[in-house]
């Protein structure tokens, strides 16, 4: 997908290269044109991280037997299901906590309440991308505000962090205990990285010169790279493989959206509007892999 839509933005630069040297190209096209190559650049270096690390992933004929991941097993993961709005008690999990840990594993309660933090950011991405999409789309300018959504998001996802190791409260212990029981990076730091994307909720109102409206592209191909990057396990059961390959969906899909959004902000319209409805439609994408997702039925079986 990365690959595709690299090539496609350096055959459409490739044709605007050739017609800045006629004699007659308008001066605009000369002006946008480095503009164009930082879109594809973006997407290059993208590739670069996750060549990366699909070579550090093990083949498949090194997995155990009965470790590989059918087609059919993937499909499910990306099919369309009602998102999970109901999780077990705080105090279910607080006495759940303690076992879990002397096994060394999550306990199913614990992959519940990963289902509905993911379901639920997915359910309030799916608000923004709609809200952003009509302004973009219908009446431009109309649907800015979309990112102050991401408040939402670092709430959503700090209660469901505390909920998930029975507490609720807020605290920076809840990080230190992610790093000592080896949650990924991007798990650590979803909650802070959606209060700083919050921030470009006036970026349209910035000043020129302002470098407050890139904080959202910047941001995002920081998550783009730790999702593409990080990896559950060494050598990877299907159980972690049908966990991770949704994450690097979103990594990819996230890709798609630094490059949509930089290229909004340096083009000018009408090719501005295009390149921010492209990006929405990214972030669109990213919210109904997290609507579907399902983590506990991959990982044990349901009651």
């Amino acid at each position: 997908m990365l690959l595709g839509a690299a090539l496609l933005l350096a055959a459409f630069n490739l044709k605007a290269a050739r017609r800045a040297r006629e004699p007659r190209a308008p001066a605009a096209l000369r002006t946008r044109l480095p503009y164009l190559v930082e879109g594809e650049a973006i997407l290059l270096v993208m590739i670069l991280f996750t060549a990366a690390t699909l070579s550090a992933q093990p083949p498949s004929v090194d997995q155990a037997a009965g470790d590989h991941a059918t087609v059919g097993e993937v499909v499910e993961v990306f099919r369309p299901k009602l998102p999970s709005l109901h999780t077990p008690s705080v105090e279910i999990m607080r006495a759940n906590r303690a076992e879990a840990a002397a096994r060394g594993e999550r306990s199913r309660d614990a992959y519940l309440w990963s289902n509905y933090s993911h379901n639920v950011a997915g359910l309030i991405l799916l608000a923004m991308s709609l809200v952003a999409l009509v302004g973009s789309v219908v009446r431009p300018g109309g649907g800015r505000h979309w990112p102050l959504g991401f408040v939402a998001l670092a709430a959503v996802r700090l209660l469901a962090r505390g909920g998930e190791r029975g507490n609720l409260a807020f605290r920076d212990s809840a990080a230190v205990e992610d790093r000592r029981r080896g949650h990924p990076a991007p798990h650590r730091g979803a909650a802070r990285a959606g209060a700083g994307c919050a921030r470009v909720a006036r970026a349209g109102a910035a000043g020129p010169g302002s470098l407050l409206p890139y904080v959202f592209p910047a941001l995002g191909a920081a998550g783009a790279v730790l999702l593409l990057t990080h990896s559950h396990a060494a050598f990877q059961s299907k159980q972690s493989f049908l966990v991770q390959v949704t994450h690097t969906t979103m990594g990819a899909l996230a890709a798609l959206l630094v490059a949509g959004r930089w290229l909004e902000l340096r083009l000018s319209p009408p090719a501005a509007r295009l390149a921010g409805a492209a990006a929405t439609v990214a972030m669109l994408m990213i919210a109904l892999v997290l609507v579907f997702y399902r983590e506990a039925n991959l990982v044990i079986p349901p009651d």
